[in-house]
């Protein structure tokens, strides 16, 4: 079976575009964005029920053209986006995009895997994901509107990424010690130029937030698995502007979604998952540059020990002993604020959209180039003596 004929096998409706390797709509039924949002909004389960085999089946639809407020999921590499797409993917039925063009066999996989939206940021797609300004070559540029920002832990971040730059897979974990002489020195610069990406990048997100007119709420990774069904409550009431969801076939359709299997909640087997247990990967002063490189960041999203502002959720990561700065200080669980002001706009803007610029993402000459700033091409001499476990 060649790939164009597994993609037909795999998403029956579908087909491959041989000139530009999207997955295009061929007989499947395309879906009319207001008429979900509208669905979404009422309490009409038995409309819900009637519907619910075709526009939520086995297989994520394309959209009809809309002229709807564009979404964005931005994430740092190895925040969770997969994870993330998924799930909006089963809640709303429509495919997540992406702005990964499909030259690189990792976006292929995840085409091949589930994401047939993987590569398109146009009309079809209701959500797309991003790792801007986190820049790869030959992103595509597109206009959004607003936008949802996944937050991880960087010490899982860092860990995380690591494992995907040198296995070159969205799955295997690199055998062995981290610590040892064959990947010590690349493990620490990796760490070293980590650091400065993750920052960067939060702080453009933190700029747009709180410098622009635009919505950008801010979530976090630790939060969503800890109670996926109040963090998805909570940012599709985001992304439809609705101010309760009691009721509603919203609160049906999360219900449903939360009560499937494991399995289907994934694209792929993610590594682990898991919170905050990458410590040993660290020496003492690896975690001492972590700290102070990243002292700010971790008390803005509730990251911080000595954050009075921060929410309970076992999140204080970051124990600075009374160290930090008063800045920092008095910037504890700042994002809660941003959220506060992401919400007021989103409803200003579901009544006047007009009012609202929209953003741009992958504009010529923005955003910082991942392979140039993590010297990723200096990881091709310890790629030979590492192995991978599943």
């Amino acid at each position: 079976m060649t790939f164009t004929e597994g993609i037909s096998h795999k998403y029956p409706g579908f087909c491959l575009d041989k000139d530009n390797f999207f997955i295009q709509n061929k007989s499947a039924i395309q879906i009319d964005l207001q008429e979900l949002e509208d669905l979404f909004r009422s309490k009409d389960i038995a409309k819900y029920e009637a519907v619910k085999d075709q526009w939520f089946g086995p297989t994520s639809l394309l959209l009809q053209k809309t002229d709807k407020p564009v979404v964005t999921l931005g994430t740092f590499p190895r925040s969770g986006n997969s994870m993330m797409r998924k799930h909006f993917e089963n809640l709303t039925g429509i495919a997540t995009g992406s702005d990964m063009v499909l030259k690189w066999y990792m976006n292929v996989a995840l085409q091949y895997s589930g994401f047939k939206a993987e590569g398109i940021v146009n009309e079809q797609v209701w959500i797309n994901k991003s790792h801007f300004p986190c820049r790869f070559p030959f992103d595509k540029e597109y206009n959004s509107d607003f936008a949802l920002v996944c937050i991880r832990n960087p010490l899982d971040v860092i860990v995380s990424f690591f494992n995907m730059a040198l296995g070159m897979t969205h799955t295997n974990t690199i055998k062995g010690d981290f610590l040892d002489e064959k990947l010590i020195k690349y493990w620490k610069t990796w760490i070293t130029n980590n650091c400065r990406l993750y920052r960067q990048w939060h702080e453009w997100w933190l700029n747009l937030a709180e410098n622009t007119n635009v919505p950008v709420y801010f979530f976090r990774f630790e939060d969503v698995i800890s109670n996926k069904q109040h963090m998805f409550t909570e940012l599709m009431s985001y992304i439809l502007g609705m101010e309760s969801t009691e009721g509603t076939v919203l609160e049906k359709r999360i219900q449903d979604v939360m009560n499937m299997s494991a399995s289907k909640q994934q694209v792929y087997k993610p590594r682990s998952g898991s919170v905050n247990k990458n410590l040993e990967k660290y020496t003492k002063e690896m975690l001492e540059f972590v700290y102070k490189e990243l002292e700010p960041i971790v008390h803005i999203f509730g990251y911080a020990k000595d954050d009075p502002n921060a929410n309970k959720t076992n999140t204080e990561f970051f124990d600075f002993k009374g160290k930090a700065s008063q800045t920092s200080l008095d910037k504890s669980s700042h994002y809660l604020k941003l959220n506060k002001i992401a919400w007021e706009r989103r409803l200003k803007m579901m009544k006047d959209k007009s009012e609202f610029e929209s953003f741009t993402i992958n504009g010529k000459n923005d955003g910082y180039n991942v392979i140039t700033e993590l010297e990723m091409t200096t990881l091709s001499t310890p790629m030979d003596d590492i192995e991978l476990i599943q």
